[in-house]
């Protein structure tokens, strides 16, 4: 929570340094680029909405499909790649939704982050997100498909819809995380887990 605190960042600041526009809202993807988290329904999702000049898609990461992300920016000019970022509390206090259309996660940190950081998130409906997001209201699930075209209407349907509600969500983040999974809460737990462990 220390680190990952809007407060300390300002919004606008890091928009404009990345050549951002400051007035669209902005959809992130961070992670490996990688189909298995998704990345294909995230690229053809901004390719989509190419024509809808309310928001901007930036994504930061590294992989093997990296090649393949940065073909796709040339062709479309409301993509951005920024690549690996460290800072992902950074890019979180930029970013009015994160989607993380993963096709299968264990326990995903970055739903938290993003929690933590009062950004809403829209992620399949697994186990993993769908723990967080019911439990937290900071973002919304998707029944995944596997069917691309599927994928792609039903997250547009969620941005064409009422985004500005959407976005709102996520201020529930971070009190949902200063309750349950900041460091002053789960600490206790783990001592307890290791008492346990070690006698």
């Amino acid at each position: 929570t220390e680190l990952y605190n809007p407060a300390d960042f300002d919004k606008r600041a890091i928009l404009k340094s990345y050549k951002l526009d400051v007035k669209k809202i902005t959809i992130a993807f961070i992670g490996r680029l990688h189909p298995q988290k998704g990345l294909d329904v995230f690229l053809a999702l901004a390719e989509s909405m190419a024509i809808n000049q309310r928001f901007q898609f930036v994504i930061t990461g590294d992989g093997e499909f990296r090649r393949t992300v940065e073909d796709k920016v040339k062709l479309n000019n409301n993509l951005v790649y920024l690549g690996y970022m460290p800072s992902v509390e950074k890019v979180l206090a930029m970013t009015d939704i994160l989607i993380c259309p993963s096709l299968y996660e264990g326990a995903p940190l970055i739903g938290l982050e993003a929690a933590a950081m009062n950004t809403t998130v829209i992620a399949p409906n697994l186990v993993g997100f769908k723990e967080q997001i019911e439990e937290g209201k900071f973002g919304v699930l998707y029944d995944a498909s596997l069917d691309l075209q599927e994928d792609i209407y039903m997250l547009r349907c969620l941005l064409e819809g009422d985004v500005d509600a959407l976005v709102a969500l996520g201020s529930n983040g971070r009190d949902f995380i200063k309750k349950y999974h900041a460091f002053d809460v789960v600490k206790h737990q783990y001592a307890d887990e290791l008492k346990e462990f070690f006698g």
